[in-house]
């Protein structure tokens, strides 16, 4: 890893206070990207085929919904896909408290509009509200990495780039975006991609 100062960590992703929001993962929202940004974007996702982060239960659910049609499933057929026919009745349960956690229709739904992932449509039965599309759950989760190493590597990052005011400001794309452009070989790789756009 690339040894930077707080304040170069920080501006090595190009971040500054007016221009700290979240990447976004509608299709209208990337049709107005920069070509910056859509590099950016793309060095990121490049990235992190290589170096992946540890998915997680919501991960694999959201995937399950997409795979339905018009993006609705009913819990017990979500268990049974994901886990298959063993213990059902006791998995169940948890599924179904894991998904109204990102539900606004559950009664004890009180989270930002991020987390509203869900929508209620009958009793144990839910549809994805971003159906086809995959929400955005990067900005959900603290970043944690697949690699051990690559862990490390995240963690000694982030505790440097901490003492920069822009660093809490900053949404877990851009912290990463940052974290992509310290590593090895990765320094060259804009350069080479905004040839392609000029």
């Amino acid at each position: 890893m690339v040894a930077l100062g707080h304040r170069e960590v920080v501006k090595s992703a190009g971040m500054t206070a007016p221009e700290l929001g979240g990447r976004g993962d509608s299709s209208a929202a990337r049709s107005q990207e920069s070509p910056v940004t859509r590099i950016r974007t793309k060095l990121l996702d490049d990235f992190l085929i290589h170096h992946p982060l540890r998915s997680s239960r919501l991960d694999e659910i959201v995937d399950a919904f997409r795979r339905r049609i018009s993006g609705t499933a009913h819990v017990r057929d979500l268990v049974l896909e994901l886990w298959g026919d063993h213990d059902v009745d006791s998995i169940e349960p948890a599924i179904t408290r894991q998904i109204d956690d990102y539900c606004s229709n559950a009664p004890d739904f009180n989270r930002p509009k991020a987390y509203d992932l869900f929508e209620r449509v009958a009793p144990t039965t839910y549809r994805l509200r971003c159906y086809p599309n995959k929400p955005d759950l990067l900005e959900l989760f603290p970043i944690r990495f697949e690699e051990p190493s690559m862990q490390s590597s995240w963690l000694l990052f982030a505790a440097k780039a901490r003492e920069d005011h822009c660093w809490k400001l900053a949404s877990n794309w851009q912290k990463l975006s940052a974290f992509a452009k310290t590593m090895p070989g990765e320094s060259e790789t804009p350069s080479i991609l905004l040839k392609q756009y000029a």
